[in-house]
């Protein structure tokens, strides 16, 4: 039965299935309604949610455009500086090469200077020659002699006779040649002076080394000695057999020490990187160095002319090394904050383009949620036809009713026809005469029926449709629930990322004040940089004072030449006591080298004597050794013997517990025994009392006989088991003696082999403690020795850097100098000109006052040019 069918009683269930069909779509659409609401919620949370994305992203955008302006605020400023640096430095080249110049022409004047003093000297060894032969002996070569003694102020011509006429001024042939002569010996003697000094130094620090090889030799020996005394008391004590095992370091420490020496140079050359080693002060070596700064000291202040005068020397010295130091530090310092700079400047650009990266991703997760949208609006679309269906279904619904109510009042009327029909015919008639008008009625409700059902199945259809649009529906948006979900974690990540921007936002903006700072200290950097220029100026112009005081004093050095003569005798007497010193040295170099060759020779016999200890020493350690394996092989004896002494023991335990236990036995025997001997006097008493009884009780006797005799039997049998016993019992008393000597001596073995084991052991720890304390020692001198090393490289590493970074700054101050130098050059020359420009002006006014008026003056003014210097002058 389907829809087809005409409509009748039996077609109520199909509509009641329908029915129920309407009201779960229509539950069905009630629960849509609210999913969309729900949607329709959430999506306007999201919404909002975004909006607020988009306005923090707009924040976010703008505060990376401020960090951007700000950064190339920062960089066109520090462009700015390094213009301003670049052009400073240009500058300071450009001062730099005119000091240069003005070095250059100090130095040809200088040049200049030293050949017009050495022409003055050679002229005045003439005139000396001239006038006294004597004074020529005195005369040495200026640039061969320290002058030492010249800033005295005594002049030479007062030493020197008047001369009053020409004639005295020409001297003869012979006593020229004679002048030269001798001025050539004194220059011979002079360069030999030198020589001797050179040789004298060298052979002084040959004996600095010589003694200091002997004391570090000495030392040696001691360590040798002790050495030998701890073998010889290792040798008579005993090593432990650890010791042996260990390789015996003990003995070879000192040869590793103490290195084979063969040739006298060759002694020097091992010694020497020996010295370096921190050891204890040797006593007398302080007084010969004392004596060395003595000797060398006088020659050094006759040599260098820079120790004549040691405050002059000090105020000549730069006072600004340390102020260059600290500046270049920080030039070092600011071109790191540069670099440092340029990195952060890079890191914000890659911070920048990944912020854009995001934002472009922004933009796209907006568009995909704003077609997400337009599709929730084709959903609404849906909705709105959902509704309309719903109404259409409620108004089928209604009409259903009103059908269902005639039916029931359609089968209500045959059921009133049929209880009226028993009542007669004319009354049928006139019933089917009133029940004939309602049929048409029926069949209209029947067509009617028909309709509504064409109908019902085109809702169904309809349903049906909408059902699966609501599917479709669903299946959206479960997936637009995922988007939203993926678009929520998303929008948390975005969130995470903004807050990180934030972050390093704010960590840029305390970076960019931090730059701010130090760009303000960089520039009161660069205004005490100028201070500083100033100052070096102020140098300069001291030194150029300097420069006048230096020529000044090279004027007094040609009056000052007589010191020349006593220098010489000075001279000749340090000759002569150099001469004699060098012998003693060479006498003393001589006893030296003896001592050493005495020394090595001891050496050699103590090595000797060291190899025979050795050898003695490891014979001993075998014959301990040995000892000590007999040692091990009693004490396992030993141990056997005690667990073969306590299985005996335990035998004899054994042995007698059941003699006590024979005993108990035979002493019930002996009580029974004795129990029947009175017995035996009672009967023999009875006897004769009890004859009668005598034959009742010959059985019981003849029963007790027997008794008795087994009795005896068992007896016996007892008494040989206890000999037996007891002869065991002997032997292993005999057997327990010998094995307690046994033990004894065993024990007393044990105990000496366990003190000489302790006495060893004791021996073994004392070695172990010393070795261990030698090889701490060890450690901690050649720590010290690595400490010292590295300490003396770093130290030698750091001298040679402040030396070239001295000389480097020496090389700054002369140049700086020769830059005030070009200065005052530069400014004088200056003041000349505005000199001529002020004359050339005050020509102008001149050619203004005359009679022609306007014209003199214009032609002055066309006249005048600043590249000829010179004014125009008026027109005539």
């Amino acid at each position: 039965m389907g829809y087809t069918e005409a409509f009748s009683v039996e077609s109520a269930p199909l509509v009641a299935r329908l029915w129920s069909d309407l009201c779960g779509y229509q539950e069905q659409c009630v629960d849509a309604k609210t999913t969309l609401r729900r949607t329709m919620l959430e999506k306007q949370e999201k919404e909002a949610l975004a909006e607020s994305y988009r306005k923090e992203n707009a924040k976010a955008l703008a505060e990376v455009n401020r960090l951007h302006g700000c950064i190339m605020q920062i960089k066109e400023k520090h462009t700015e500086k390094l213009k301003d640096l670049e052009d400073r430095l240009h500058e300071a080249e450009d001062h730099r090469k005119k000091f240069e110049f003005v070095k250059t022409d100090c130095a040809n004047k200088i040049k200049h200077l030293e050949k017009e003093v050495q022409m003055k000297s050679e002229r005045i060894i003439q005139l000396q020659s001239a006038l006294s032969p004597q004074a020529v002996i005195h005369v040495t070569d200026t640039t061969k002699v320290p002058p030492s003694h010249r800033t005295q102020g005594i002049d030479l011509t007062s030493l020197l006779p008047k001369q009053h006429g020409p004639s005295t001024r020409k001297p003869g042939a012979a006593a020229s040649t004679r002048d030269a002569q001798e001025i050539d010996i004194i220059r011979m003697a002079d360069t030999r002076i030198h020589q001797l000094q050179h040789e004298r130094r060298d052979l002084k620090e040959s004996l600095y080394r010589a003694r200091a090889s002997v004391d570090l030799l000495q030392q040696r020996v001691e360590a040798r000695e002790a050495e030998i005394e701890r073998l010889t008391r290792l040798l008579k004590d005993g090593l432990p057999h650890n010791a042996l095992q260990a390789g015996c370091s003990c003995g070879r420490q000192p040869q590793e020490q103490v290195p084979v020496q063969t040739g006298g140079d060759e002694k020097i050359a091992t010694v020497e990187p020996h010295i370096t080693e921190p050891r204890k002060p040797v006593p007398g070596k302080q007084q010969v160095k004392q004596v060395r700064k003595v000797n060398l000291g006088h020659l050094h202040r006759k040599t260098d002319p820079r120790a004549r005068d040691p405050k002059q020397a000090k105020s000549k010295r730069p006072a600004s090394a340390t102020k260059d130091s600290d500046l270049q530090v920080k030039d070092d310092a600011v071109e790191e904050q540069i670099q440092v700079l340029q990195q952060e400047k890079e890191r914000l650009q890659e911070r920048v383009k990944q912020l854009a990266s995001n934002e472009r991703q922004l933009l796209l997760e907006i568009q995909g949620l704003l077609a997400s949208k337009g599709q929730s609006g084709s959903s609404d679309s849906s909705g709105a036809e959902l509704r309309a269906l719903q109404r259409e279904r409620d108004h089928y619904k209604e009409e259903l009713m009103r059908l269902h109510q005639a039916l029931k009042s359609g089968n209500m009327r045959p059921n009133l026809a049929s209880s009226s029909g028993s009542e007669g015919g004319g009354s049928q008639m006139g019933s089917r005469q009133t029940s004939q008008p309602p049929f048409p009625e029926d069949e209209q409700l029947l067509s009617r029926l028909e309709l509504l059902q064409r109908e019902v199945d085109k809702l169904t259809t309809r349903v049906e449709n909408i059902s699966k649009q609501r599917d479709q529906l669903l299946v959206e948006r479960e997936g637009l629930t995922h988007q939203i979900s993926a678009l929520t974690e998303r929008l948390k990540d975005k969130d995470k990322h903004a807050q990180a921007a934030h972050f390093t936002c704010r960590a840029t903006e305390s970076h960019i004040d931090r730059l701010q700072d130090s760009l303000q200290s960089k520039e009161s950097e660069a205004v005490r940089l100028a201070c500083r220029v100033r100052e070096l100026e102020a140098d300069a112009a001291s030194a150029a004072d300097s420069h006048s005081r230096l020529l000044q004093e090279n004027q007094r050095l040609h009056e000052n030449l007589t010191l020349v003569a006593k220098e010489h005798k000075s001279m000749a007497a340090d000759l002569e006591n150099a001469v004699q010193q060098k012998n003693d040295l060479e006498l003393q170099i001589q006893e030296y080298v003896n001592k050493v060759a005495r020394i090595e020779e001891l050496l050699r016999t103590r090595d000797g004597e060291r190899e025979d200890l050795l050898d003695q020493y490891r014979s001993l350690i075998s014959a301990n050794a040995d000892l000590r394996t007999q040692a091990e092989h009693s004490q396992k004896e030993h141990t056997d013997s005690e667990a073969a002494l306590g299985s005996l023991r335990q035998q004899l335990a054994k042995h007698l517990s059941m003699t006590a236990e024979q005993e108990r036995k035979l002493a019930s025997l002996g009580a029974t025994v004795a129990t029947l001997q009175e017995s035996l006097q009672h009967s023999t008493a009875e006897g004769n009392r009890l004859q009668e009884e005598l034959q009742k009780s010959s059985d019981s006797r003849a029963k007790l006989v027997q008794q008795l005799e087994l009795l005896q039997e068992q007896l016996a049998k007892e008494q040989a088991v206890n000999h037996k016993f007891s002869g065991q019992l002997r032997r292993l008393e005999d057997d327990l003696s010998l094995a307690r000597t046994e033990a004894a001596t065993a024990r007393s073995d044990a105990a000496s082999l366990e003190r000489l084991l302790a006495a060893s052991r004791e021996q073994r720890c004392e070695t172990d403690m010393a070795l261990q304390r030698l090889s701490v020692e060890m450690e901690n001198m050649k720590e010290q020795l690595q400490a010292g090393a590295t300490n003396r490289e770093a130290q030698n590493e750091e001298n040679n850097f402040l030396r070239s970074r001295l000389s480097e700054f020496e090389q700054t101050v002369e140049q700086l100098k020769q830059q005030v130098i070009n200065e005052q050059y530069e400014r004088e020359k200056c003041k000349e000109e505005l000199r001529q420009l002020q004359q050339q002006s005050a020509n102008g006014l001149r050619g203004k006052l005359t009679l022609h008026g306007f014209t003199g003056s214009f032609q002055t003014r066309l006249n005048f040019s600043p590249e000829n210097g010179t004014g125009a002058t008026p027109p005539q």
